[in-house]
């Protein structure tokens, strides 16, 4: 603002026809100079001019001295996905406070990474894989995680059957790895002395049928009436005929206590059962379908 009003009082004043000439109290012009606006690097200056003789003065114009750019240099690297800067600084200031700046486009034209694998590891059934990519333009690189692909199992399969002293034992194979797995198949239900080979019996049904294992149904699992029950029931009359018939209401209690038992056997049979995935098989000498 200041240099505007220097320059528009310079106009208004001009430059006398003299300041050439010479000066009218004799000899030339002896010249006094007040510097109004200094001259920089960007901005021309203006000064006062005012003869010591005659008292002629003017204004005048000092041009700019103009910088001496240093060259560029990069103050902010660009990347593939932000601008970078360059600056240069005047080399008339030691202390560096004339700067000036231009941007730097975005090396990819996409404002985009340019990724290209350069190394895989495939995963397995139990670990993570790896695969690296390196951007093709700035170098950049990253890693990525390939997840565990998982087990892909096969249907299991018997490797031994259940008796009642040896539990069995299937086994499965992931398709992929050739990993085993194996898992414990419970033992048969205590109470049928019998083998299933065994000459009259038949083979107990397959451990396939409905995913259970078999098991045989025997005394512990009924509620009927036990060979102990007709021996106590035997008994009690036979007491009825020597003591009377006074006895009868104590034989009745204890077969009555007899089957609360049977039943209590029943219900454990039963949980037994639903807790351990077995199905109730009847002996072949019984008759009767396979529950």
């Amino acid at each position: 603002m200041a240099v505007l009003v220097a320059a528009a009082v310079l106009l208004l004043v001009g430059v006398p026809s003299g300041y050439a000439d010479e000066c009218p109290a004799g000899g030339q012009h002896d010249y006094e100079i007040t510097v109004v606006m200094p001259v920089t690097d960007d901005a021309d200056g203006l000064e006062y001019l005012v003869c010591s003789k005659c008292g002629d003065s003017f204004y005048r114009t000092v041009p700019a001295t103009g910088h001496e750019w240093s060259d560029w240099y990069v103050d902010a690297p660009a990347t593939c996905t932000s601008e970078g800067v360059e600056a240069r600084v005047c080399a008339k200031h030691p202390d560096n406070v004339h700067y000036e700046y231009r941007i730097i486009p975005p090396l990819s034209p996409t404002g985009e990474h340019q990724f290209v694998e350069t190394s895989r590891l495939e995963p397995s059934c139990t670990e993570d894989g790896m695969a690296m990519y390196v951007c093709s333009i700035c170098g950049e690189s990253h890693g990525e995680v390939l997840p565990a692909l998982g087990h892909d199992w096969g249907g299991w399969e018997t490797v031994r059957e259940s008796t009642e002293v040896e539990p069995g034992l299937e086994r499965r194979m992931c398709r992929c790895c050739g990993e085993t797995e194996e898992r414990v198949l419970p033992l048969l239900v205590q109470g049928d002395a019998r083998k299933p080979d065994e000459p009259g019996d038949s083979a107990p049904p397959s451990s396939d049928e409905g995913g259970k294992t078999p098991w045989y149904a025997t005394d512990f699992f009924t509620a009927g009436p036990t060979r102990a029950d007709a021996v106590i029931v035997g008994s009690g009359f036979l007491i009825c005929a020597v003591v009377g018939w006074l006895s009868v209401p104590l034989v009745m209690q204890v077969v009555w206590l007899r089957r609360k038992q049977a039943e209590v056997r029943r219900t454990k049979g039963a949980r037994y059962a639903a807790e351990h995935a077995v199905v109730e098989v009847v002996r072949p000498d019984e008759g009767g379908a396979s529950v």
